[in-house]
């Protein structure tokens, strides 16, 4: 079965593909014929969103930064796990997924 990681990595698409054995695909959405396909984009876009506001990144720092406050963190938590939910709805009988979020580690 192919599988989906939940992978948060700056500067990418949380959703990173793999095939049948394991290789990497492609880090975007699943296939096009997906229903709620632009829901799901949508979803993760926004998680990235705010993810990427945990660093500094200009032309001489990158340097991750941390959550502002604690309602940031229960933004992000509340928007990650909507963006999980609504995947799993929506291809969880098509794909093996597989969240790799630690969120002791944000």
């Amino acid at each position: 079965m192919r599988t989906i990681k939940i992978k948060l990595e700056y500067g990418c698409f949380p959703l990173w593909l793999y095939d049948e054995e394991g290789l990497f695909v492609d880090n975007r959405l699943p296939h096009k014929s997906i229903q709620n396909r632009n829901a799901v984009k949508v979803a993760f876009v926004k998680v990235q969103e705010i993810y990427e506001k945990l660093f500094v990144n200009s032309d001489t720092e990158f340097s991750y930064i941390g959550f502002d406050s604690e309602e940031q963190k229960a933004e992000f938590t509340d928007a990650f796990n909507n963006a999980v939910n609504l995947l799993n709805r929506t291809v969880g009988d098509k794909y093996n997924i597989v969240n790799t979020v630690d969120f002791e580690k944000l």
